[in-house]
């Protein structure tokens, strides 16, 4: 198979150059005809953030904590209420 840059639609072609062709032409017959959605960048490194949290919260920690991730009390005690 031969599939060249020009098969691909135009709108896809900037992900060629993100994961390759090969890569594409393997979620092309994954998720061939299908929405997908992938999440903001942003989102990704909240998700992050939040593992780091959890992770250093000690049940002492909290005010520290808060005060360098720059959260709320809501959210801190949202993220470690069950730790």
């Amino acid at each position: 198979m031969n599939i060249l840059i020009d098969d691909i639609p135009v709108n896809l072609q900037q992900m060629v150059d993100i994961i390759g062709m090969d890569n594409l032409i393997e979620l092309s017959k994954i998720y061939g005809g299908a929405s997908i959605y992938i999440p903001m960048h942003k989102t990704l490194l909240i998700r992050e953030r939040n593992r780091k949290i959890v992770k250093e919260f000690n049940g002492v920690n909290g005010e520290i904590l808060r005060r360098k991730y720059n959260i709320s009390y809501a959210q801190l005690r949202s993220l470690v209420q069950d730790k």
